[in-house]
């Protein structure tokens, strides 16, 4: 499966604009000449949630609700024999794809939105076909398409925190794993080392010292007969809440390199919503 074309009729700064893809694009350019736009009208194509809303009149070119929004993307499943994706693309559409006598085995998939002026709303119904001039619409449930089944898209934010995503997520990640009795030796070794560096940690003379005056400055606030003490949050919240993703060559055995570059930050996040 290869995408081929994207053609974007009266969506926000695109009048009419028809721009080859390809599976893998990169797309930049000086500000405000439509890159996120460009974008937009692929996630309209594909993201179910965005489409939840439908078009205002700020998203048709220039205001002009008189003309209707279309943005179809093209496909190329030539390679059906070959390619699992295109096989289960094609098992999805059923009867919209009809296998024409070419090389090329083109596949359309069209938004359309009218514009409603009573209701200053404009409704998205979605097309697709092996005709380009005879598309039939993608049967729907709500807001969830047949489309839907087929495609999944992640978008990842470019101002995405790493940290915090990956942080947020640590118990989905990890917590199958914690149970697991295959690990469990394994789990409770670490539990001791744990209690052991802990037990390291408060025999620091620093540490002490900073342990008793805090202490008395507590109790001046409050009469309680406790005590503030420092631990590694992995004796409290468990070992895996010290645990922060980095990059490590595999060529290069004994070094670590954070996740500070942007790029390779971006990457890694694209891989943790894909995971």
């Amino acid at each position: 499966m290869k995408f081929t074309k994207l053609s974007i009729e009266n969506f926000r700064n695109f009048e009419s604009a028809t721009i080859n893809i390809d599976n893998k694009n990169v797309i930049f350019g000086m500000n405000d000449i439509g890159k996120t736009n460009f974008l937009y009208a692929l996630r309209f194509l594909f993201d179910p949630e965005l489409r939840r809303n439908g078009f205002g009149p700020s998203d048709y070119n220039n205001h002009n609700v008189d003309k209707n929004i279309s943005i179809t993307i093209t496909i190329d499943l030539s390679d059906f024999n070959q390619s699992e994706d295109t096989k289960k693309l094609v098992a999805a559409i059923h009867g919209a794809h009809t296998s024409p006598p070419l090389e090329e085995d083109l596949f359309y998939i069209q938004l359309k939105s009218e514009f409603n002026k009573k209701e200053e709303y404009g409704n998205i119904v979605l097309f697709w076909g092996s005709d380009y001039e005879n598309l039939v619409e993608i049967p729907s449930r709500g807001n969830v398409s047949a489309l839907d089944k087929a495609f999944k898209v992640f978008y990842v934010n470019p101002l995405v925190n790493l940290d915090r995503l990956f942080n947020k997520n640590k118990k989905l990640f990890f917590e199958q794993s914690e149970g697991q009795s295959a690990d469990q030796d394994i789990i409770d070794t670490i539990k001791g080392l744990t209690c052991n560096v802990n037990d390291e940690i408060g025999k620091l003379t620093t540490i002490k010292k900073f342990q008793e005056e805090i202490t008395k400055e507590y109790k001046t606030l409050r009469r309680e007969n406790v005590s503030v003490e420092l631990k590694s949050e992995m004796a409290i919240k468990g070992f895996f809440s010290d645990v922060i993703p980095y990059i490590k060559k595999d060529d290069d055995n004994d070094r670590y390199y954070p996740t500070s570059g942007d790029g390779r930050r971006k990457m890694l996040s694209y891989s943790i919503f894909n995971y």
